[in-house]
């Protein structure tokens, strides 16, 4: 008797043992790629700046600047009066309080006022040019300022540009083309366009447009980045200052991002 009740009970355990399913083993989830490197930049037009621009002005930008960690900073319609001891020079000063390397591209000088676009940045600033738009529109004085900034794992092309008001699709894509390389450049380094931008329907397969907020200010600066895998946009959002509103947004590079 005593045997049969072992052998029932050897037969339950198997039977228990059967019908128990194996342990579930967790698929591992691969790890997103860690970016090679961010970076911010922001975008100020300063267009409706009307009043006298004053020192505390320039450091409470670079006070922003440096609580955002702002990387680069591109600005259009920047006002200069050269050789005026009076008038604070925005380019200068800037650079100065905030400790940027600075680019600054005329597009008018009448009557010792000075109109154009600058870039600021904490990385080294390579190369920088300046091109007038008057081939495109004969009536117009302005341009875009082009510079080619080193950020350590690659390098950044960045454009702040200021277009003429109502332009035709195709005198927009002649404007924008005389700021970019002519070689295959846009493919492999990445490129920021900034300013009175709009849409161009040419630049639509190479470039896009970084909405900002649902309900977008048409008088805010635009931000493009170049159409590339290992080149993404992250978070963006909006800064008013004392002489316009800031536009600021994240940006990862990836190195040999798998397509």
């Amino acid at each position: 008797m005593k045997r049969i009740f072992i052998t029932y009970g050897f037969l339950l355990l198997l039977g228990i043992v059967a019908c128990t399913p194996p342990p579930t083993r967790e698929i591992e989830q691969p790890k997103p790629p860690t970016p090679e490197i961010t970076f911010r930049i922001a975008t100020l037009d300063m267009a409706q700046q009307k009043k006298r621009l004053e020192k505390t002005d320039v450091e409470y930008l670079a006070n922003i600047l440096k609580n955002e960690h702002i990387d680069v900073l591109t600005v259009q319609n920047v006002v200069r009066y050269p050789g005026l001891q009076s008038r604070i020079d925005f380019v200068s000063e800037l650079a100065r309080t905030s400790d940027f390397r600075s680019a600054f591209g005329e597009m008018s000088n009448v009557g010792g006022k000075q109109t154009g676009n600058a870039i600021f940045s904490i990385y080294p600033i390579i190369s920088h040019r300046t091109m007038s738009f008057e081939t495109v529109v004969p009536s117009s004085f302005e341009g875009g300022l082009t510079t080619t900034i080193d950020v350590g794992a690659t390098s950044l092309n960045v454009i702040s540009a200021r277009l003429p008001a109502k332009l035709n699709q195709q005198k927009k894509f002649q404007c924008l083309s005389m700021l970019l390389p002519q070689s295959k450049d846009t493919s492999i380094v990445p490129h920021i366009i900034t300013g009175n931008l709009l849409s161009v329907e040419q630049l639509a397969q190479q470039f896009a447009s970084i909405p900002v907020g649902e309900n977008r200010d048409n008088s805010l600066p635009q931000i493009w980045k170049v159409l590339q895998d290992d080149f993404k946009q992250g978070e963006v959002k909006t800064l008013s200052t004392s002489i316009g509103t800031l536009v600021i947004v994240d940006f990862h590079y990836y190195r040999n991002i798998s397509k």
